[in-house]
């Protein structure tokens, strides 16, 4: 049986550069989960202050009660740099949303046996952050 039944779930997925003001619009105050799944680093690496812009924004857009996920390879993490200081990006998030689950290092360990994939699987070390906005 399905984890969760379809009916009760409804998915929007929209691809874009999310430091990009066109896609600002992508996030309304109807959107009520948000995913960042290894994306952060690639998104400093980008451009540190629209990377920092866009998690300060965040926020602002997300209606009261929308949650932010943000998983990422355990220690890989951004460094956000303010002034002269420098702070893990987690930082930056657990300033402006309520921290609802922390996680800086979980294991996920392939099954053993069974498990079929076309390109070598490994286990990983990650992170998980889900934030709330009230």
């Amino acid at each position: 049986p399905p984890f969760i039944s379809p009916n009760l779930l409804s998915a929007t997925f929209h691809q874009g550069d999310v430091l990009s003001a066109s896609t600002a619009s992508l996030i309304t105050k109807s959107t009520s989960l948000i995913t960042l799944l290894s994306t952060t680093n690639e998104l400093f690496t980008q451009s540190t202050s629209n990377a920092t812009a866009f998690l300060s924004s965040l926020g602002d857009r997300m209606s009261s009660g929308a949650l932010l996920m943000v998983v990422e390879s355990a220690g890989s993490y951004s460094i956000v740099k303010v002034g002269e200081e420098e702070y893990p990006m987690p930082w930056l998030l657990d300033l402006m949303l309520k921290k609802v689950v922390s996680e800086d290092s979980k294991w996920y360990r392939l099954p053993t046996g069974g498990l079929k994939y076309p390109i070598d699987l490994e286990n990983m070390r990650y992170l998980v952050r889900v934030y709330q906005r009230v």
